[in-house]
């Protein structure tokens, strides 16, 4: 009977210890699991801000250029509240919302289907026309006086850098380039290198 017991005892012993190990294993699967998301949410956050970074400077020694140009366009400060869309359709997230906990978005990303057209907002001419980290497919024009609009995501692009542009042209076709999980247009203006709020200049 003594036996039957000690059995007993360790048989129960045992299915306990493998319970434990059990629960330990899950623990630290989850622990795993949770670093490799911080890592990845880590690994994204500095991908964005490497972007953020690339298109800061690229539209700063943009501006450079244009400071040094002699080509003369009137600019968009008259044309505040005046300016077509660059198409038609939904607006997926806004100027200045809060994109992750360090970057905001400094332009807006329009819905829009695949292969729909963009036109350029205002006459300009081509200062960018090329593949861009994070952005896909981008085309930048000139309005003169410091103004510059910005199109990204794009599947094709329509004109090359030095190219006169007129409003309403169409420049490029809507996309999921760079990454995006759903097409659409990614839609910057900058005055003097500085992001503004591009729905101000557009139509309501």
């Amino acid at each position: 009977m003594q036996q039957q017991n000690l059995a007993q005892r360790q048989s129960e012993q045992e299915r306990q210890r493998n319970r434990l190990q059990g629960q330990q294993n899950e623990q630290e699967q989850r622990i795993a699991e949770l670093k490799n998301a911080q890592s990845s949410a880590s690994s994204e956050l500095q991908a964005m801000l490497q972007s953020e970074q690339d298109i800061t400077e690229l539209l700063s020694a943009l501006a450079d250029v244009l400071r040094s140009s002699d080509i003369n366009l009137a600019g968009l400060n008259n044309s505040r509240g005046k300016l077509s869309w660059p198409l038609s359709g939904s607006v997926r997230h806004s100027f200045g919302e809060q994109r992750s906990s360090q970057v905001n978005w400094r332009g807006i990303v329009i819905n829009s289907p695949a292969e729909s057209p963009v036109r350029s907002i205002a006459d300009g001419r081509v200062l960018f026309s090329d593949w861009l980290r994070g952005f896909g497919l981008v085309l930048v024009l000139d309005h003169g006086d410091g103004f510059m609009s910005l199109y990204g995501y794009n599947q094709a692009l329509m004109f090359d850098v030095g190219e006169a542009v007129r409003e309403g042209q169409i420049i490029s076709l809507v996309g999921q380039s760079g990454g995006q999980s759903e097409p659409g247009l990614y839609f910057e203006i900058r005055h003097r290198g500085d992001p503004v709020n591009p729905t101000s200049f557009l139509r309501k």
